[in-house]
């Protein structure tokens, strides 16, 4: 990368890979259900270990 023009550029076709892989799909359903299922946060949350979301 030699300017933020290019890394912004990578991360939207980043992100259209993704959302048309469904990943993005059951990342969001998977943070949501966590919010309510006892047994899924914890399993959420390690899924997601090292990945620094927030």
């Amino acid at each position: 990368m030699n300017s933020l023009r290019e890394l912004l550029d990578l991360g939207r076709s980043l992100h259209t890979d993704e959302r048309e892989a469904g990943n993005l799909a059951v990342l969001a359903q998977m943070l949501a259900g966590s919010q309510m299922d006892d047994k899924l946060a914890p399993a959420t949350a390690a899924a997601f270990v090292g990945l620094e979301l927030y």
